[in-house]
């Protein structure tokens, strides 16, 4: 069986143990494939590992050998899910792998505009504390997440975590998804859509991008919200109007918005946000800790295996 990972550098840049799934088969790697390369690359393949790259009814057309496809990730996009069914193709994801990692960097997030620790960092070392007559000064100060609004769009598994985390730290927990549940942990309440964004001092996005979240934050629901509030996106770049987000930021200059995903990856030079000194903007690394990777190795690894004793697991096709 040959086993053929097209973009693996994301996944393991070198710094995780993958001897297990390399003693499957014959197993190559690739750092990343460009679309002209896929079908040179994987046309004997018995199996792809993909997190990225597209395969679409077109490139499978060319790849006459392949039974399998691993999602190293959740959403399953990049592979035509009808077209590989008709050709016989099992297609598995794995889920569930960066649920803490995810959750730890909103509250990164939220933290670092709280304390803003680096602009502090940078005033004591350019000798502003030197200078000072007092043993503590601040610029602006910081105010406790205590008692503080965090609204969830969205309340999956990476949403739940992060609601335990802002319950320890005393916040209360607003949040909205299409299926309302009969009850919720204490201090967390369902709210409507208009209330969530009205009502939230950090609102918090973890929905999948499809036709109904597409552009969700946008210039009317945006200028519904708080205009000091802080806006985070750990989940999809499709699911935020960057145009509507960039204009709204530089009219509310007290408004704040955390992003670690855009619509474009990598984004071009002259994104639209750069210019906002309100926007911070991480290289869509929320799911990455070393110990989600091992994770989502770990499981990849057991999907192969699974289908190679003919009882595939995690199948979305």
């Amino acid at each position: 069986m040959k086993i053929v990972a097209t973009d693996y550098y994301c996944m393991n840049p070198g710094d995780l143990d993958d001897a297990k799934l390399r003693s499957l088969s014959d197993f190559t790697s690739y750092d990343v494939t460009k679309p002209s390369d896929i079908v040179s690359r994987c046309q004997d393949a018995d199996v792809i590992i993909t997190n990225k790259t597209v395969f679409d009814k077109k490139i499978l057309e060319q790849l006459p050998k392949l039974k399998f496809i691993c999602i190293s990730a959740t959403g399953y996009n990049c592979v035509d899910i009808e077209a590989s069914k008709d050709r016989g193709i099992v297609v598995s994801n794995v889920s569930n792998y960066s649920t803490h990692s995810v959750a730890q960097h909103v509250f990164a997030m939220i933290l670092s505009i709280k304390h803003q620790v680096q602009k502090y960092s940078d005033s004591v070392k350019s000798g502003d504390w030197s200078r000072s007559k007092h043993f503590s000064y601040w610029d602006g100060g910081f105010t406790e997440l205590k008692d503080k609004s965090l609204g969830l769009f969205g309340y999956g598994n990476i949403a739940q975590q992060v609601s335990k985390i802002a319950l320890a730290y005393g916040m209360r927990v607003l949040v909205h998804h299409p299926n309302k549940r009969s009850s919720y942990p204490e201090d967390v309440k369902w709210v409507g859509l208009s209330a969530l964004w009205a009502q939230s001092d950090i609102i918090s996005l973890h929905a999948p991008l499809n036709d109904s979240t597409a552009d969700i934050i946008c210039q009317a629901t945006l200028e519904q919200m708080k205009s000091n509030a802080i806006l985070i996106n750990t989940a999809r770049g499709g699911l935020v109007h960057e145009s509507a987000l960039a204009n709204h930021l530089h009219n509310q200059a007290q408004f704040r918005a955390v992003l670690d995903v855009l619509t474009t990856e990598p984004p071009k030079a002259d994104h639209v946000l750069y210019d906002c000194s309100n926007c911070f903007i991480t290289p869509h690394q929320a799911w990455s800790s070393q110990e989600a990777r091992q994770t989502l190795l770990n499981d990849v690894y057991s999907n192969i295996d699974a289908f190679k004793k003919g009882t595939p697991i995690n199948v979305v096709n």
